[in-house]
């Protein structure tokens, strides 16, 4: 059996995922990995075989998505092509993380596609969502990557086929140090707009992975590195904090590790809106953008003792018994109990 996993490349989240779900898919069958987008930088279990530009969006330096860039990159017509010529019926099962070069060609051609996301979550008008609907983006969200049936993950199972967040083998199985250290990923935001905050709270160590540095560097209670997977893990094993923005899988990780968590929102970004509403209603400390005012909540903060752990459940197999049901493709022996967690 010849199954496409199609995954959305912008940020780490869906490639995060993907290196829980690739190794189960390949248990089924011969697993080809499509990438649309190129703004991560996550590692594979696999080498992907396709990659395209697809309709992803590029992180700014200042708390948002830059969207002159991004669009700069949306080229529709390539995007047309590459849609046309792409070679959806030599397989016989395919898996989208929000994806729509494939989403939109199995539309097309009337061919079942199986969504495994945590942004088709947001077709529920049971998750959380802020006060105000941007309508327009809940109208991209749900147009962006159409799928036959869904199954979607999120902080808590907000209805039916809503599950828990997947959380990668390295933070289920790794082995907790202790440090004093706060780890910072806020890919949005360059290290020279954070420094000067972090600079003040001299008594705590922060250690900023930024997308944008390519060299190392210390200054007083600070170091600055680049976006090393290795070292990120290792570091988030042994936190004591962690600042990050209203994603999905590094505060799930965060929580599922029962560290001190700050979720900055990023600016423009309605998904992540969505996601601090979830988080606020948890009793994670949000903060709604980055501004000139992060010192005082950061103050805030450092001096709460408040600590969010849900021992999330390994489900993925559960999940996937259920995706493979859906498709009639009988599961295998080792996922006869799923439910069993």
């Amino acid at each position: 059996m010849k199954i496409l996993y199609a995954i959305q490349g912008t940020g780490n989240g869906h490639l995060s995922r993907a290196n829980v779900i690739i190794p189960l898919l390949q248990k089924y069958g011969e697993v080809d990995v499509l990438v649309s987008s190129g703004d991560h930088d996550l590692p594979l279990p696999v080498q992907s075989k396709y990659q395209f530009a697809g309709l992803g969006f590029t992180f700014g330096k200042s708390g948002g998505i830059n969207y002159w860039k991004s669009f700069w990159r949306f080229k529709i017509i390539r995007f047309l092509i590459d849609m046309y010529h792409f070679p959806i019926d030599e397989y016989d099962v395919i898996i989208n993380d929000f994806e729509p070069l494939t989403a939109w060609k199995c539309k097309l051609k009337k061919k079942k596609i199986i969504g495994l996301s945590h942004h088709s979550a947001y077709l529920s008008n049971k998750i959380p969502r802020p006060k105000k609907k941007d309508w327009f983006t809940e109208m991209v969200l749900k147009h962006h990557s159409p799928c036959s049936t869904n199954f979607s993950f999120h902080f808590k199972e907000y209805d039916k086929n809503i599950f828990t967040p997947i959380i990668r083998d390295e933070i289920r199985n790794g082995i907790k140090t202790s440090s004093k250290n706060i780890v910072v990923y806020l890919p949005s935001v360059s290290s020279d707009k954070l420094i000067p905050y972090f600079e003040k709270f001299s008594e705590h160590r922060f250690i900023i992975f930024c997308k944008h540095t390519k060299t190392p560097f210390k200054t007083k209670n600070i170091e600055v590195v680049g976006v090393d997977h290795q070292r990120y893990i290792s570091e988030l094993l042994a936190s004591e904090g962690v600042i990050c923005n209203a994603g999905f899988e590094s505060p799930a990780e965060a929580i599922y590790l029962g560290k001190k968590l700050l979720c900055i929102t990023m600016k423009g970004q309605y998904e992540q809106r969505c996601n601090a509403e979830a988080l606020k209603q948890m009793g994670v400390f949000v903060i709604d953008q980055f501004n000139k005012e992060f010192a005082a909540y950061l103050l805030e903060w450092l001096n709460s003792t408040n600590i969010i752990h849900v021992n999330y459940p390994d489900n993925t197999a559960k999940v996937m018994h259920l995706v493979m049901k859906d498709l009639g493709i009988p599961t295998l022996e080792l996922d006869r109990n799923p439910f069993q967690m």
